[in-house]
């Protein structure tokens, strides 16, 4: 299927090896429902002692593992501190013995979220203990496992890093949740769900249900039904006054049905009832209508209780996908989406290293996805050694990405070249003014001098170059937009603005230097060059040099004129050199309009 990432806020989530991806990425701007598993997987091990990220039911009949999280009986998580060279955003790090088997392999899911392709949503990774209830949130799991010598995990937990103290508070914390029992303790990964939202009185429905009343308020929001409804376990709260309109689910923790609020407009008002006042979405048609009625049922049945014990409410975040909240008219493709083509595995057999996708990254820190062609693991480049690269990036609607990413994953290409690999030839491009037409043509053979273009057989090239880098060139690019065409420097060329600067690839090739310098004498000198931008003339030097002192010594794109001028009466003399190689070699320039010599 297509690998598709919604669009959303920062965060960050597991790094994938791109050689196990489909070979390429789809980003999907706002609006794109997914259908699809939430909550984050044990690893597996295969009948032949393969680890593999995930496995269904039927791997499991066919001989797979799932990776047993747990304690084992009499021995306890054991905790130690882990020394992670890279924390997990400043948390503390341990490693644990919470697996009951010790036969599973090294694991990387670097996961700080349930949900790896949607890392900004509302919830933790939660260690449940199936024992005692009880539930320890994670920040980051390094390993699931790493040797087969132990049975340790290694994990984060929400504690910040500040030292003995608060390393040996969490790991007393772990060990003391886990504690060992006379037979093994299964540990359930669990989704901790985290909202904004914070009430102040514990939630819950009483025996009895929670009794739902219609509230006429004198401002409803935004037309919907507001309700009253006992969904407080206890009493004793004095009135709050919340008016939030933060959408949230009201879960039922014994049914596992959610109620979707669209507004809360008092979490209590009187110390003496159960009642929370809040808003759904179900538009008010008046007391002669039927929503209103509607409405009460709806939260009656959601929540009914017949038993004798509270049952307890939890807030969740309205982010969770439910395909229950699919419109029937929706049509996902014609949404916005950009696509990054990186190819198949079989294309980086010939690499070293690993190449790999992160999704977004460090909270406040970086807000953007990392695509690593090589790292780690023997990526390493010698001198004259390069990595060849063609991927593809294109923006189109969802309807066609399939198709589209799918015929241009054939032609991505990845090697790695080594020094005695390079065969450079003599690339030209030839471009006939009058019919606005153009040709790139290389020469026939490696290191060929020369080229020839029966298309264009009147007109000689306009720009030379190289099939291969080379100092004082930059790599030429041919993008297309439309009907619209680019050759040249610039990649980004039918970019917008957007008020900041792509990388320099090259854009600016600097190897056009000018060398001032005073002679014997001392005097003032103001140099003006003109480097080929647009803004003319700019001074690039103005003051009183000494003798033999160095006035400017400075590269550009291009030099299309020097200006100098003594500003006062204080007389300078010295020598302007140009270099056109970037200071290999130098010349004199030449004066076209100055008195007195004319090779300065």
């Amino acid at each position: 299927g297509m690998d598709t990432i919604p669009g959303g806020p920062s965060g960050r989530a597991e790094m994938k090896d791109i050689r196990d991806l489909g070979g390429y990425t789809t980003f999907v701007a706002d609006g794109l429902i997914v259908n699809r598993t939430e909550d984050l997987e044990l690893p597996c091990k295969t009948s032949g002692g393969v680890m593999v990220a995930s496995c269904n039911e039927d791997d499991i009949i066919n001989g797979y593992e799932r990776f047993p999280l747990g304690v084992r009986a009499e021995f306890g998580p054991n905790c130690k501190y882990h020394n992670n060279p890279n924390p997990y955003d400043g948390y503390v790090a341990l490693q644990c013995d919470l697996s009951l088997d010790m036969t599973f392999g090294p694991t990387t899911p670097y996961a700080s979220n349930p949900d790896p392709c949607a890392p900004w949503k509302d919830s933790r990774i939660g260690f449940y203990n199936t024992a005692t209830g009880a539930m320890l949130e994670v920040s980051y799991v390094r390993h699931w496992s790493w040797s087969t010598t132990n049975y340790r995990v290694y994990f984060s937990v929400f504690i910040k890093n500040t030292g003995s103290m608060s390393q040996n508070y969490a790991k007393t914390m772990v060990n003391n949740m886990f504690a060992a029992g006379e037979s093994d303790i299964p540990i359930e990964l669990r989704t901790v769900y985290v909202s904004p939202v914070k009430p102040p009185t514990p939630l819950g429905v009483q025996q009895g249900g929670p009794n739902c009343q219609f509230h006429n308020t004198t401002n409803p929001y935004q037309g919907l039904v507001a309700l009253q409804c006992n969904l407080r376990s206890i009493t004793g709260f004095v009135g709050t006054n919340v008016n939030e309109a933060t959408p949230i689910r009201l879960y039922n923790t014994v049914t596992g049905k959610s109620l979707k609020v669209a507004y809360v407009k008092h979490w209590s008002l009187s110390e003496n009832d159960y009642n929370v006042y809040f808003s759904v979405y179900h538009q008010d048609d008046g007391p002669t209508g039927t929503n209103r009625t509607l409405a009460i049922n709806e939260v009656d049945d959601m929540f009914a209780n017949s038993g004798s014990t509270t049952i307890p409410i939890e807030i969740r975040s309205v982010k969770e996908t439910s395909i229950d909240d699919v419109p029937a008219s929706y049509d996902p493709d014609p949404l916005p989406t950009f696509t990054y083509v990186y190819g198949k595995g079989e294309d980086y057999l010939n690499l070293n290293g690993q190449g790999r996708r992160r999704i977004g990254s460090t909270v406040d820190t970086r807000d953007f996805t990392v695509f690593t062609i090589n790292w780690l693991g023997g990526a390493k480049l010698r001198a004259g050694e390069t990595y060849l690269n063609r991927g593809f990036m294109f923006s189109s609607d969802l309807g066609s990405v399939e198709a589209t990413a799918g015929d241009l994953t054939t032609k991505t290409y990845i090697d790695e070249i080594a020094l005695e690999g390079w065969t450079p030839r003599i690339i030209d491009i030839y471009h006939d003014q009058a019919s606005s037409s153009f040709a790139v043509i290389a020469a026939s053979s490696a290191n060929g001098t020369s080229t020839t273009c029966s298309a264009l057989v009147s007109v000689t090239p306009a720009c030379s170059g190289t099939s291969t880098p080379k100092v004082g060139h930059s790599p030429f690019f041919y993008v297309t937009c439309g009907e619209a065409t680019y050759l040249g420097a610039n990649p980004y060329h039918f970019t917008p603005s957007f008020g900041a600067t792509f990388p320099d690839h090259g854009l600016e090739v600097k190897d056009h230097c000018i060398l001032v310098t005073t002679g014997s004498v001392t005097g003032d000198l103001e140099v003006l060059v003109n480097s080929g931008n647009g803004d003319g003339y700019v001074i690039a030097a103005n003051g009183t040099y000494g003798s033999n002192q160095i006035v400017l010594d400075e590269c550009f794109a291009d030099i299309v004129g020097v200006q100098v001028k003594g500003p006062t009466t204080n007389v300078w003399v010295g020598n302007i050199l140009v270099s056109t190689d970037k200071r290999v070699s130098y010349d004199p320039f030449t004066c076209l309009d100055c008195t007195g010599t004319t090779n300065l």
